[in-house]
C-alpha cells in the first residue's frame, strides 16, 4: 500500500426576498435602469437579459463580447450612482467581498463605473437550483446533511475568516451548481456586514436576515452582538431544514419569534445522528454554540449532549477540515424562475447617504513566505485565475518576463527585493501620469515576484484590477503596497490567488506548455472518490481519470504534495500501458473494478493541501514509466522540457492539462 502524505417559503411575503427574481428574457419596467438586450458595457459586456431586480438595482444576464464567457451584472439605480458616498461605500464594502475566495461562495469580480455613469458589478453566474427549490422534493440523507455542513463551513469560515459575516443564511441563499450538493454555494451576500461593529453598510444596521432563519441575536437577544456565531446558528436551521424537508416552527410573529429562541427547538424530527450537532448549533447563548466553522468541524469543546433536540449522543463524522481560500470569478443564479442573484439590496431601505460611515476594508491576512496559508483554491478544477477573464476596461498591463527560475523554491523575502515604498499621492497629484508611465511602472512591479503570474487591468478611474498568482501572502500585500504607490493610480482591487510553491510552480509549467482553460469541454477529468475533496489518515484516495474527449492519445495522473514530493499515479510499473482513446476512464488507486494489483493510496502526513494533475498528450511524455515517487524540482523540469519539444514538433492536438487541490487531516 503506497502512503501519500498529503424552497419551501419561510412563512414571508415575496415583498421580504432580497431581490425579486424575474422570468428570463423579461426587460425592466419604468423606473428602474432598464438596460436593452444588445447593450454593451464599457466595451466588453453584452446585455442578454434581466434576471433580477432589488431595492438597489438589477442584476442582468451578459456575455463577454469577445470570449463569449457568461457573467452577471449587477447594476445601481441611477438615483444611487450619483451619491458619491453610496458609491464609496458600496465600493468598499464590495472590495471586501472580493477577498473571500472559496469554491463554496460565489465569486465578486469588482465594481466598474463605465463611460455612461452605470456603476455595476461584476459576478459569477452559475447554474442550478436553490437548496430550498432541492428540499421541496424531500429530505436529505443524514450523510447528505453532512455533506451540506461541509460545504456551509467551508464557505462561511472563509467569509469569517476576512471579517465578513452573512447574515442571511438560509436554503435559498445555497444554490447547487448542477444540482449536485458537493458543488454548493452560498450566494448573496448583499446584508453581509463586516466584523467591526463601527463600520456602517449599505444595508444598515437593523435587522436583515429573514425570520425563519434569524439566529436570537439578530432579534436583539443576548446583547445584540452580531458575530460569526450568528452564521453558525442560522446554519444549523439551514441543516435541519435540510434533514426534514422544511424549515422547523420558528414562529410567525414577532413574539412567537423570540419565545421559539429562547431553547434550543425541537428536533424530535431530524434522524438521530444529527440531533446532537445540529443542537450545539442551536444553542440560544452565541457563547454555548461552536465558536467557529473550524470547531464545529472539529467538534473542539463539544458537549456529549445539547438541549431539548438532543436525544442522542451520536457524534457525526466530520468530513472537511481546511478552510480554503479561492478565485474569483462572477455570479448570478439560476433558481427556481429562471435565475437568482446575488449582492441584492432587495427591499430593504437605503440607510440616508448622510448618515452613511465610509470604512476603509481591514487588509488582506498577514503572514510571511513560511506562514502563508497553504489552502488556495483547494476545490476548483483548472487554475484559480482563468487568464482569459478580461479585467472591467479594455486597458491591460503587460508584466515583463520575471526572469527568475519557477522550479526551485522562491526564497524568503529579504526586503532587498523592492525598497520601501512612500505613501501614495493621491489628491496631491497636480496632474495625472499618462497611461504609458503607468503601464511601464506597474510591469516593472509585475515582473519582481518569484513563483507567480500576475497581469493587471488600469480602468477607467485609474484603479488597478490585478490577477493571477503569487507563492505568498506576503508578496501579495507588497505588491499591493508596491501598486498603490505609483503616482497617479487610485485604489488596487486585487484578485491574486496564493499558490505556494511546489504547486505555484506546477501551474505554471502547465500554464506555459499546456491548455488550462477552465470549463474546455476537452479537459481531462479528475474525479477523487471523496466527493468533499477532504481525507483522514489512513483514507484511500481513489481517483477516476478520463482522457481528453478531443484525440486519442496518453494519459498521465500526477499527486503532488506540498512538501515537494511528486507521486506517479498512472502510469505505472504495474500499469506502464497508459495509451486513451478519447474520453476514456481510467480508475487508479486500487478501487473495486480497478486494476488488479494496483497500488493502493493511503493518506498519512504531512497534511494539508495537495494537488492532483491529469495531462493528456498526443505522444508520450516519457519513454516509460517514471519511478513512484520523485522531488517535484526536478520533476517539473523535465515535464516543461518534454512538453516545450511537443510543441516544437508541430503535433495536430496539443497537450491539455486539468488539476484540482485535495485536502488531509488527521483523523477525528
Amino acid at each position: 500500500m503506497a502512503s501519500l502524505g498529503a424552497g419551501q417559503r419561510t412563512g414571508m411575503s415575496e415583498a421580504d426576498d432580497q431581490t425579486r427574481l424575474v422570468a428570463a428574457g423579461d426587460t425592466a419596467p419604468g423606473g428602474g435602469v432598464g438596460m436593452a438586450p444588445g447593450t454593451l458595457l464599457s466595451h466588453t459586456y453584452r446585455i442578454e437579459n434581466l434576471l433580477a431586480r432589488g431595492g438597489m438595482g438589477e442584476i442582468y444576464r451578459a456575455r463577454h463580447a469577445s470570449l463569449g464567457t457568461e457573467h452577471a451584472i449587477k447594476i445601481m439605480l441611477p438615483e444611487l450612482a450619483k451619491d458619491q458616498k453610496v458609491i464609496d461605500l458600496f465600493t468598499r464594502e464590495a472590495a471586501v467581498l472580493r477577498n473571500v475566495r472559496n469554491e463554496a461562495v460565489v465569486g465578486y469580480d469588482g465594481v466598474v463605473c463605465d463611460q455612461d455613469g452605470h456603476l455595476y458589478l461584476i459576478m459569477e453566474f452559475v447554474d442550478g437550483p436553490q437548496l430550498g427549490e432541492v428540499l421541496k422534493k424531500g429530505p436529505l440523507t443524514p450523510d447528505e446533511v453532512r455533506l451540506l455542513r461541509d460545504r456551509l463551513a467551508m464557505g462561511l469560515g472563509a467569509a469569517h475568516e476576512k471579517g465578513v459575516i452573512h447574515r442571511d443564511m438560509s436554503p435559498d441563499n445555497v444554490i447547487l451548481p448542477g444540482g449536485r450538493l458537493e458543488n454548493a454555494k452560498i450566494i448573496d451576500f448583499g446584508i453581509a456586514k463586516l466584523a467591526d461593529p463601527d463600520v456602517r453598510t449599505v444595508i444598515g444596521g437593523d435587522f436583515a436576515g429573514k425570520y425563519s432563519f434569524a439566529s436570537p441575536e439578530q432579534l436583539g437577544m443576548h446583547g445584540g452582538h452580531v458575530d460569526a456565531r450568528s452564521d453558525i446558528y442560522s446554519a444549523g436551521l439551514v441543516l435541519a431544514a435540510a434533514a426534514i424537508g422544511k424549515p422547523l416552527d420558528m414562529g410567525s410573529s414577532h413574539v412567537a419569534v423570540l419565545e421559539a429562541r429562547r431553547t434550543v427547538p425541537d428536533l424530535d424530527a431530524v434522524p438521530a445522528s444529527l440531533r446532537d450537532e445540529i443542537a450545539w448549533m442551536l444553542e440560544p447563548d452565541p457563547d454555548d454554540r461552536p465558536q467557529s466553522m473550524a470547531d464545529l468541524l472539529a467538534g473542539k469543546g463539544r458537549p456529549t449532549a445539547h438541549g431539548a433536540g438532543a436525544k442522542t449522543g451520536a457524534t457525526p463524522k466530520s468530513k472537511l477540515g481546511l478552510i480554503a481560500v479561492v478565485v474569483a470569478v462572477v455570479v448570478a443564479i439560476g433558481g427556481g424562475v429562471g435565475g437568482y442573484l446575488l449582492l441584492g439590496g432587495g427591499e430593504t431601505p437605503v440607510p440616508d447617504p448622510d448618515e452613511i460611515v465610509v470604512a476603509t476594508a481591514p487588509p488582506t491576512g498577514g503572514g510571511t513566505g513560511t506562514t502563508a496559508p497553504l489552502v488556495a483554491d483547494p476545490l476548483t478544477p483548472g487554475p484559480a485565475v482563468d487568464p482569459l477573464t478580461p479585467g472591467p476596461a479594455p486597458d491591460p498591463l503587460t508584466p515583463r518576463p520575471g526572469g527568475v527560475d519557477p522550479l526551485t523554491p522562491p526564497q524568503p523575502a529579504t526586503g532587498t527585493g523592492m525598497p520601501p515604498l512612500p505613501a501614495a499621492p493621491g489628491d496631491q497629484v497636480a496632474s495625472l501620469p499618462d497611461r504609458a508611465f503607468i503601464d511601464r511602472e506597474v510591469g516593472e512591479i509585475l515582473s519582481g515576484f518569484e513563483c507567480a503570474n500576475l497581469s493587471a487591468t488600469l480602468t477607467d478611474d485609474l484603479q488597478i484590477m490585478v490577477t493571477g498568482y503569487l507563492s505568498a501572502d506576503a508578496d501579495l500585500q507588497r505588491l499591493v503596497r508596491a501598486l498603490s504607490s505609483v503616482q497617479g493610480i487610485r485604489g488596487v482591487i486585487e484578485s491574486a490567488s496564493i499558490r505556494p510553491w511546489p504547486f505555484c510552480a506546477a501551474i505554471g509549467v502547465l500554464e506555459a506548455q499546456a491548455s488550462l482553460a477552465p470549463g474546455q469541454p476537452g479537459r481531462p477529468g479528475i474525479q477523487p472518490n471523496n466527493p468533499s475533496l477532504v481525507y483522514e489518515q489512513g483514507d484511500l484516495l481513489i481517483v477516476t481519470a478520463s482522457a481528453t474527449r478531443l484525440y486519442d492519445g496518453y494519459l498521465y495522473v500526477d499527486f503532488i504534495d506540498k512538501e515537494g514530493n511528486v507521486y506517479h499515479l498512472f502510469p505505472t510499473e504495474t500499469r506502464r500501458d497508459n495509451r486513451s482513446i478519447a474520453g476514456q476512464e481510467v480508475l487508479v488507486g486500487g478501487g473495486p473494478g480497478g486494476f488488479p494489483g494496483d497500488l493502493k493510496l493511503e493518506i498519512n502526513p504531512p497534511y494539508g493541501t495537495d494537488m492532483l494533475v491529469a495531462i493528456s498528450a498526443p505522444t508520450p511524455l516519457f519513454a516509460g514509466p517514471r519511478r513512484f515517487d520523485e522531488k517535484a524540482s526536478p520533476y517539473l523540469q523535465v515535464l516543461s522540457e518534454r512538453l516545450t519539444a511537443i510543441e516544437r514538433e508541430g503535433h495536430a492536438n496539443p497537450p491539455i492539462a486539468n488539476y484540482l487541490f485535495i485536502n488531509s487531516r488527521p483523523r477525528g
